[in-house]
């Protein structure tokens, strides 16, 4: 029954807040440390608990109930298709803080477990970019760059 719950919990993270192994920044521009994404990683974690944490911390995120709040009155003054779009705009707007609430508990979650943020080389997002998502060896690949003292103390960024 576990099995069925953490592919269920796993496929939904993956799908709502994409892998906590290659978090946000998904258009990919470069911030002020200049990477285009991050990662999270542990010196000297095993491979068993960084996908425990990886799990618990998803887990979180994803069933974590998030306040929508409401940004933007829609418009009603307009004919129904500025009302429909108003509407949408509110509607992805919601969606998109609901996002970074989640993105935010999943964080402080990891924070909670040890692991600090890190940041993806280009070369790094390149071979990434080759390995299906939810896959075993993309998932050892974000092993090996996250468990790696010399690689997180390179590309540390703060937590």
């Amino acid at each position: 029954m576990r099995g069925a719950v953490v592919l269920t919990v796993v496929a939904i993270g993956l799908a709502a807040c994409a892998s906590p192994g290659q978090m946000r920044n998904l258009n990919r521009e470069t911030d002020r440390h200049g990477y285009r994404s991050y990662s999270w990683g542990k010196a000297g974690v095993s491979f068993e608990d960084y996908r425990e944490a990886v799990f618990q911390c998803t887990s979180a995120g994803v069933l974590s109930p998030t306040e929508a709040r409401p940004q933007f009155d829609v418009d009603t003054a307009g004919s129904i298709d500025q009302m429909i779009q108003s509407a949408a705009q509110v509607e992805a707007a919601q969606q998109r803080d609901q996002m970074r609430q989640r993105h935010q508990i999943i964080d402080n979650c990891l924070v909670a477990f040890g692991f600090r943020r890190f940041g993806l080389t280009d070369r790094q997002l390149a071979r990434l970019d080759t390995l299906p998502r939810g896959s075993e060896e993309r998932q050892h690949y974000l092993y090996a760059l996250g468990s790696n003292p010399n690689v997180l103390r390179r590309q540390q960024l703060g937590s």
